[in-house]
């Protein structure tokens, strides 16, 4: 399933296999883009690890891209002052 195979790929960048996380991140905010759509709650957290693992692998400005649209997604969808919200612009 796409939340087992997002934990997955949690723990491969926690063990420092970056490149591979990012792969499989990715693969789970595609699914999940196609079967939830692009503003959804759960494509958006995803959408966030895609970006934080980005930055991992020293893609810096593809990550601050994707944050910045994550961020004006949830300000539309969840409103300002959602924790998701805040927990995307404090990142």
């Amino acid at each position: 399933t796409l939340t087992t195979q997002n934990n997955v790929a949690a723990s491969l960048g926690e063990v420092g296999r970056h490149q591979e996380a990012l792969a499989m991140k990715q693969e789970v905010l595609e699914v999940r883009r196609e079967v939830l759509g692009p503003r959804h709650p759960d494509t958006l957290t995803t959408q966030n690890n895609v970006a934080a693992s980005l930055g991992e692998v020293g893609r810096h400005q593809e990550a601050l891209a994707m944050k910045q649209e994550v961020l004006e997604v949830r300000r539309e969808v969840l409103g300002p002052r959602h924790p998701d919200t805040l927990t995307t612009q404090n990142n």
